[in-house]
């Protein structure tokens, strides 16, 4: 991971809990597709589509745009 992307809080965060998200995001195996679904509320929405489950990503930028939010669910319907 290379930690210099996110803002100092949110790469605290990620590193502190590696461990338990790594295998979570490795067990929906490799990336098929990568959609860009628009904005809401100033933060970048995503559809990433695994071989194994589709997901939807929210990813926010600070004013040094660094990541300082990333969250992400199983894909809803369209």
């Amino acid at each position: 991971i290379d930690y210099s992307v996110f803002s100092t809080d949110l790469a605290e965060q990620i590193h502190g809990r590696a461990a338990e998200f790594a295998p979570r995001i490795r067990q929906l195996g490799p990336v098929k597709a990568m959609e860009y679904r628009g904005q809401r509320d100033g933060a970048e929405l995503f559809r990433v589509v695994f071989e194994k489950q589709a997901t939807d990503w929210v990813i926010a930028f600070d004013a040094e745009d660094q990541i300082n939010a990333l969250l992400y669910r199983p894909a809803h319907g369209d």
